[in-house]
């Protein structure tokens, strides 16, 4: 059929939006009416050969069918889980670092900083704790300036770890990639590695390789009044 035959112009390493399939199958076939190219489109995802991943965003892939984002940790931030594990068995925390966000950059970070997200009321106490016993390289809620004074490569930086976040229920420690897309916008700590420019492609890049769950971003770009800038990214990918 010449709509199967058709749809191997697309390629699958792209989402397009409504518009663009209509144009695509206008060309294809010009004498096609709207409601015919309507029907169409409803033909194609029924048969799963087009998959609506967003409002107004389609995609040759199923987005189920992506793999689940896991962080590849460093070994120095493997070794803080490890000690963490042993020495706060009970604590709520989650591990993110900067270099993580390469795999999804143009202009890589070269530095890298470990950031260890707790909850407020024990945050002095993990502090303390890790200072004497473990790094004298930590900072504790830094501001610009005590980042830019006392930061050094490797720095492990204590912030607040924001309830409702989502968490990886099998590794809760280890962060999840809807976590990290709103970190690095709502955390002024975090978002001072990399250029904001850089943003959409971010997004862009971590949404066609890896499984994303919008709901559960969303939820928490709220929680963190980040919502629709949020939502903003989310219609390119």
């Amino acid at each position: 059929m010449w709509l199967d035959t058709s749809m191997k112009k697309l390629t699958a390493d792209r989402n397009y939006s409504r518009s663009e399939i209509l144009s695509f199958l206008h060309e294809s076939n010009p004498e096609l009416s709207d409601n015919s190219m309507d029907w169409l489109i409803y033909r194609l995802i029924s048969e799963k050969k087009l998959f609506r991943t967003s409002r107004d965003s389609y995609s040759l892939t199923d987005p189920e069918l992506l793999p689940e984002y896991k962080p590849l940790y460093s070994d120095q931030a493997l070794a803080l889980i490890s000690y963490l594990a042993k020495r706060f068995s009970e604590l709520k925390y989650v591990v993110y670092e900067s270099t993580l966000l390469n795999e999804f950059l143009n202009h890589q970070i070269a530095k890298n900083t470990i950031y260890l997200q707790v909850e407020k009321e024990v945050s002095s106490v993990v502090y303390e704790t890790l200072r004497n016993e473990y790094t004298k390289n930590i900072l504790l809620t830094p501001g610009k300036k005590e980042m830019e004074f006392y930061w050094e490569e490797g720095c492990v930086v204590i912030i607040n770890l924001i309830s409702q976040a989502p968490i990886n229920l099998k590794n809760p420690h280890h962060i999840t990639l809807e976590k990290m897309l709103i970190d690095i916008m709502a955390d002024k700590t975090i978002s001072s590695s990399f250029s904001p420019a850089e943003l959409p492609d971010i997004y862009k890049i971590a949404g066609s390789i890896y499984r994303l769950d919008k709901n559960k971003l969303i939820r928490y770009a709220g929680r963190r009044g980040k919502k629709e800038e949020a939502e903003k990214y989310l219609e390119e990918i």
